[in-house]
């Protein structure tokens, strides 16, 4: 039996996150271990593969062995998905130039951001093909750690994805936001960035960026 904690999440933007039918939104606990581990991974940035593979494996399981965590979804109330088209207003629009027809045209930003969720229906417009969850969605991610050894890394990253990540696809374009209610984050938020920004101090890239 390990020290459980309960996160308490609300949806922030619009969630594309679904299960085996893709079309259908799903809250999957495989779905967010899975960028869970992806965020460790950022935060690690060990350049030594091997030894990343070996720690993630030991951290987050693998087919030979078993992780030191366990993630659950909890639903406290029924999850309403949604295919309503996002809000259209003048805030909304851009100006975009066609070079095939010559000429200047509005589209809702919220639709090009969310490009291959949706269709579009002549005399309807854009329908949306792909359920999303709406903002202000509440439910709860459940973590059981069985090895006290790692709470403080799996807190820390649950707490870095809920900064910098989304849930579901588009979530590069800002969709698929959460906030985390209930803070179990063990260190100041200047100090998680800190940590995070630390072991990049090696690669090229960051260094040109910091100058």
């Amino acid at each position: 039996m390990g020290k459980i904690f309960k996160f308490e999440i609300e949806t922030v933007t619009p969630t594309f996150l679904a299960g085996a039918d893709q079309n259908k939104a799903e809250l999957r606990a495989p779905s967010i271990k899975g960028l869970l581990r992806f965020w460790w991974r950022v935060t690690e940035a060990e350049r030594d593969i091997e030894k990343l593979k070996i720690k993630e494996n030991k951290i987050f399981g693998s087919t030979m062995e078993s992780g030191k965590f366990a993630i659950r979804v909890l639903l406290p109330t029924k999850m309403k998905a949604s295919r309503e088209k996002f809000p259209n207003k003048k805030i909304h629009q851009i100006i975009v130039k066609s070079e095939s027809q010559g000429r200047e045209f509005p589209i809702n930003i919220l639709e090009y951001l969310a490009y291959g969720t949706f269709e579009y229906k002549k005399g309807k417009g854009n329908i949306f093909i792909k359920e999303y969850i709406p903002p202000g969605y509440r439910f709860n991610i459940i973590i059981n750690i069985f090895d006290h050894t790692y709470t403080e890394e799996i807190l820390k990253t649950m707490f870095i994805f809920s900064l910098f990540g989304g849930l579901g696809s588009r979530s590069r374009n800002g969709f698929g936001g959460f906030e985390i209610l209930n803070h179990y984050c063990p260190l100041k938020i200047e100090s998680v960035v800190s940590q995070v920004l630390s072991p990049w101090r090696y690669c090229s890239v960051y260094k040109k960026a910091s100058q």
